[in-house]
């Protein structure tokens, strides 16, 4: 128990670091802020590998229209953690801790098989 969560620490400032490298040309063009940090990350899911980022800011969730994962395009669409369909990502809500929070604004990505973390995200939004 212990190995999984000093491996979900690891994994949770390794998206933390590379989301901070990610939005810099965003602040550098003048356009608007994105947020400064990721307030929870997760990782679950029953078939598929779910990554969750929460986030404080829902119109900057909201304006999200392209991701990468590891150089790879995902397409934009409804997660089901019951389904096996990955490379997909969704911005909406998420129950982190086992819903102890409620459900939060969070950026989610269903995973494609073989991704290993650390992982390179690259957001791009409207404005």
């Amino acid at each position: 128990m212990k190995r999984i969560q000093n491996r979900l620490g690891s994994l949770c400032m390794a998206v933390v670091m590379l989301l901070s490298m990610a939005v810099t040309p965003a602040m550098a063009a003048d356009t608007q802020d994105p947020p400064t940090e990721v307030t929870n990350c997760e990782v679950g899911g029953i078939w598929t590998k779910v990554l969750a980022l929460g986030f404080s800011d829902t119109d900057w969730l909201n304006a999200i229209n392209a991701v990468k994962v590891n150089d790879v395009t995902y397409n934009k669409e409804t997660i089901d953690s019951f389904s096996s369909t990955t490379g997909i990502w969704e911005a909406g809500k998420y129950s982190f801790n086992g819903g102890a929070q409620g459900d939060l604004p969070a950026l989610k990505f269903a995973l494609n098989s073989g991704t290993t973390f650390p992982v390179t995200i690259v957001l791009s939004a409207k404005g």
